[in-house]
C-alpha cells in the first residue's frame, strides 16, 4: 500500500505534487519543516508508530520464539539424555550378558576338559591294566600250551616207541614165523619124500 493510499485510509486527502514542490520552493528552512509537518508529518508518525508496534510485536514474538525454542531444545536435551541413558543401559546390560554367557562357556570347557582327562585317565589305567591282563593270560596260555605241547611229545614220543616195540617184535614174529614156515616146509617136503 502506498502512502498516499493509507493517508486516504486516515481521512486525509492526498496533497498534490504541486504542493510539495512549492514548499520545497520556499526560502525559509524552520517554514520548510512546518510544510513537511503538514504534508508528512501524520504518515510519518503514521508509519513510526506501526513500525514501533512491529518491532515490538516481533521483540515479543521473537522472545516467545526463543523461549519456545528454549523448551523445545530443554526437553530434546531431556529426551536425548533419556535415550543414551536407556541405550547406556541396554548396552551394559547386553555386555554384562555376554560377559556373564562367555564366563559360563568358559567354565563349561573347563568342566568339560577336566571330564575329558579324566576319562583319559581312567581309560588309560584301564587300558593298562586291560593290557597287564592280557599280557598275563597270554603268558598262562603259553605256559598251558608249552606244557600241552610237552605232554603230547612225551606222549607221541611213548607211543611211537610203543609202536617201534610192536613193530620189531612183529618183524621178530614175522621172522620167527618165516622160519617156521620154512621149518614146516622142510618138513612138509622130506615128509612128501618120504611118502613118495
Amino acid at each position: 500500500m502506498s502512502a498516499g493510499s493509507k493517508s486516504k485510509a486516515n481521512g486525509q486527502s492526498e496533497t498534490p505534487l504541486a504542493v510539495i514542490v512549492a514548499s520545497e520552493a520556499l526560502p525559509e528552512s524552520g517554514n520548510l519543516e512546518k510544510v513537511r509537518d503538514i504534508l508528512f508529518g501524520q504518515q510519518s508518525r503514521e508509519i513510526e508508530r506501526r513500525l514501533t508496534h512491529s518491532e515490538e510485536r516481533l521483540r515479543g514474538d521473537l522472545e516467545g520464539m526463543e523461549r519456545e525454542g528454549g523448551e523445545r531444545i530443554a526437553a530434546l536435551e531431556g529426551f536425548f539424555k533419556q535415550e543414551l541413558q536407556a541405550l547406556k543401559d541396554r548396552l551394559t546390560t547386553e555386555a554384562n550378558a555376554r560377559l556373564e554367557l562367555a564366563e559360563r562357556t568358559a567354565r563349561q570347557a573347563e568342566m568339560d576338559r577336566t571330564d575329558a582327562e579324566r576319562k583319559l585317565s581312567v581309560q588309560a589305567q584301564t587300558s593298562e591294566t586291560s593290557l597287564a591282563e592280557l599280557r598275563e593270560a597270554l603268558l598262562e596260555q603259553g605256559k598251558r600250551f608249552a606244557a600241552d605241547l610237552k605232554l603230547l611229545r612225551e606222549h607221541t614220543q611213548a607211543t611211537l616207541e610203543r609202536e617201534v616195540t610192536v613193530l620189531k617184535r612183529d618183524k621178530l614174529d614175522r621172522q620167527t614165523l618165516a622160519r617156521s614156515l620154512a621149518d614146516l616146509a622142510l618138513l612138509i617136503g622130506r615128509d612128501g619124500e618120504d611118502l613118495a
